[in-house]
């Protein structure tokens, strides 16, 4: 447990605790509006406790979100919250999401 107990306070120690705030900053840039979508598509991050009984509210929410942007501005949204992976992440998401 002690082993546990001290990966747990390093990872924390490397952790950017406004990480999310920073992507959701970025997203608003890329795509004005969708940093309010997001953040109620993603629900109380803050707390950092994913509630996997709301995950198909979030993945309609986040459809709803990038359902009416062209290929741009999808890779825009995802390069903006996932910096590097926005490129493969944007497709991966329309071949399994979009409708």
């Amino acid at each position: 447990m002690a082993r546990d107990d001290s990966a747990r306070e390093q990872i924390n120690k490397l952790r950017d605790k406004k990480w999310v705030d920073k992507r959701l900053d970025a997203l608003n840039v890329a795509e004005p509006g969708a940093r309010k979508r997001l953040a109620r598509a993603i629900g109380p991050y803050h707390k950092n406790d994913w509630d996997y009984r709301t995950t198909d509210a979030r993945i309609a929410a986040l459809r709803s979100m990038t359902d009416g942007l062209d290929a741009a501005g999808r890779e825009r949204t995802w390069s903006a919250l996932f910096t590097r992976l926005g490129g493969a992440i944007a497709p991966a998401w329309k071949s399994v999401y979009a409708k």
